[in-house]
């Protein structure tokens, strides 16, 4: 089946001329590699398999979150983001501020919570906090 719009004009042959032009192929385009295979392999051994490297791993993939907490009442949290980086963020949380018997609070919540509306970390202060991501570039 050809490729119609809706005013039954064939656009296929208009659209070779454009890739011809603009020097991409977008027919196969599907066999493009993603496009932070090149940062992806500047990476350490370790975290190379965790970005995705072509299209079609893209929508599946999901992040490393990692947490700290600072005392009681503050917590840290990193995850890994699909540009092939990495951020930390720190927030302030109930916690148990004294009480004997505080309210239980879903830690995934607060987590989200933190990673959601939380303060970016400076690099220094999140490569501090969470070496684990040595190798791998912060988000500016």
């Amino acid at each position: 089946m050809s490729e119609i719009n809706i005013t039954g004009i064939d656009r296929r042959a208009e659209r070779e001329d454009h890739a011809r032009i603009d020097g991409f192929d977008h027919a196969n385009q599907e066999e493009l590699a993603h496009p932070a295979v090149a940062k992806i392999k500047t990476l350490p051994k370790a975290w190379q398999d965790h970005f995705p490297t072509d299209w079609e791993a893209a929508p599946n993939w999901k992040p490393i979150i990692i947490r700290r907490g600072l005392g009681r009442t503050v917590l840290c949290a990193a995850r890994t983001r699909i540009e092939v980086a990495w951020a930390a963020y720190i927030k302030g949380i109930p916690g148990n501020q004294g009480v004997l018997f505080p309210p239980l609070l879903d830690e995934d919540e607060e987590l989200l919570e933190v990673l959601a509306s939380g303060t970016k970390l400076s690099e220094s202060i999140a490569r501090a906090i969470f070496p684990e991501f040595k190798g791998v570039p912060y988000a500016g």
